[in-house]
């Protein structure tokens, strides 16, 4: 169980036509790279803010 959400999930909500129209879903994948150590240190020294 997640400490946030309780346990109680649900299925992902599909997003309306109306609004894919508006705002289509981006077709570009973002690669966004992660230091490690970084990473690690902070869930390591519960700094998750």
């Amino acid at each position: 169980m997640f400490p946030n959400c309780g346990g109680n999930f649900v299925e992902r909500p599909i997003r309306p036509s109306s609004l894919l129209e508006k705002q289509p879903v981006s077709q570009k994948v973002v690669y966004k790279p992660v230091n490690i150590e970084a990473h690690l240190n902070r869930i390591k020294n519960n700094n998750y803010r």
